[in-house]
């Protein structure tokens, strides 16, 4: 399998963040740790990074053992630290009442703070499969869209990547996507492809970076 988009997405962070005196960075939603390595390589940053999924939580302490990883949902998450850049990795429209957290984004950073929401496009091919296991993923995620949007901060970069998915065959895909749940018959339908070819697909991924002030 050949992943385009994690060069692209590196590239994409590191114009995007390098530059503007972070050294202090709390992410929310970390799961293995893919953007966590990212902004660890890009920044150089003392970093915390919270996720409720454990298992994910291993992976990614294996990954990145300076890096302080924390078992935590956002609305359960306590700290006295304060940052200059708070990432939702793709996790901000699974927050429970994502409207009303404004307040507690900003008690956690500092003054003349960032923050940034990596949101999925829900129109493009990518996120259309995972709606084969999560069919409210597409209602979540336009009414997050459409919160974050409205935000009463300073929009510095509101921008979307798109990306390339290729591989070798729809095993491979239902794979990545679903792990041990096969959809191969599902995926089949939804792309009309043949299940032993290979699928290239596309991908957009949505960057919101906002500057508390």
């Amino acid at each position: 399998m050949k992943i385009d988009k994690e060069k692209q997405e590196f590239n994409f962070l590191e114009k995007l963040l390098a530059g503007r005196g972070i050294k202090f960075v709390i992410e929310i939603g970390c799961g293995d740790g893919r953007i966590t390595k990212m902004l660890d390589e890009i920044l150089g940053a003392d970093i915390t990074a919270i996720d409720a999924d454990e298992v994910a939580l291993e992976k990614a302490k294996k990954k990145l053992p300076k890096v302080y990883f924390k078992k935590s949902g956002f609305t359960d998450f306590f700290s006295d630290d304060k940052f200059d850049l708070m990432v939702f990795s793709m996790s901000a429209h699974h927050l429970p009442n994502f409207e009303f957290q404004y307040v507690k984004i900003v008690r956690f950073l500092k003054e003349e703070g960032y923050v940034l929401f990596i949101e999925p496009n829900i129109k493009n091919q990518i996120s259309k499969l995972v709606l084969i296991e999560d069919p409210e993923e597409e209602l979540r995620v336009e009414n997050t869209a459409k919160i974050i949007k409205n935000l009463p901060w300073k929009k510095v970069v509101d921008q979307t990547l798109k990306l390339i998915w290729q591989f070798e065959n729809l095993a491979q895909l239902n794979k990545k996507l679903f792990e041990d749940h096969d959809h191969v018959d599902e995926i089949k339908k939804i792309l009309k492809c043949e299940t032993d070819k290979k699928v290239e697909l596309t991908d957009e991924i949505n960057y919101s970076l906002f500057k508390i002030s």
